[in-house]
């Protein structure tokens, strides 16, 4: 038996040739993808069975999920605008999956940088006013020297002595670095800078 004359290169196409040897051909989409298939039956299998199985997909029945191909309802153009589709949504769902997580991690860092950027200028202690401040001043004397608000302290410091910021630039080399007086009596018990004390 002779396969019909059929021209063109469309899934129509396509199916006429796969039936006319005995197959199936099914195609369309499935779970957002546009799906192609063709199954061929071995040559030791009975003619019953192939006939059977392009039966079902000419009477209509889908293979695995894949609806089939109805005459004249598919051509070459239909499944490349089909591809490019699901091509482009899968690129947009890749580019959603990088780009979002990445302008988060961006926002966060951005917010803890202005948070201790704020923190830091409302506890800045001039060096002027730092050298002003001496061991037995009272803190009435003291208190128009300080900035608004001291640091918060480092874990296991001290709770007598409260700690200011040298610097409210982070690219600077004393960024980090903090200014420490220590109260007895609400007198200056001691002044110094420690290093890294801001952090």
């Amino acid at each position: 038996m002779s396969s019909p004359s059929v021209g063109g290169t469309g899934v129509l196409s396509l199916t006429e040739h796969v039936r006319a040897a005995g197959g199936s051909v099914a195609a369309g989409p499935v779970s957002g993808e546009y799906v192609l298939r063709a199954e061929l039956l071995p040559l030791d299998r009975g003619a019953g069975s192939a006939a059977d199985t392009a039966a079902d997909t000419a009477a209509g029945k889908s293979v695995e999920g894949i609806p089939p191909v109805a005459s004249g309802s598919l051509d070459a153009q239909t499944v490349t605008h089909g591809l490019v589709r699901a091509r482009r949504r899968g690129g947009v769902l890749l580019l959603t999956a990088v780009l979002v997580p990445a302008v988060a991690l961006a926002a966060v860092a951005t917010a803890i940088q202005l948070s201790d950027h704020l923190t830091a200028r409302r506890a800045l202690l001039g060096p002027d006013a730092f050298a002003r401040i001496s061991v037995g001043d009272s803190r009435f004397d003291v208190r128009r020297l300080l900035p608004a608000a001291p640091l918060q302290r480092p874990p296991g410091a001290d709770p007598s002595c409260d700690y200011y910021a040298v610097t409210a630039d982070p690219l600077a080399d004393a960024s980090g670095d903090a200014y420490r007086i220590c109260w007895t009596e609400d007198r200056v018990a001691s002044a110094d800078v420690v290093v890294g004390g801001a952090r």
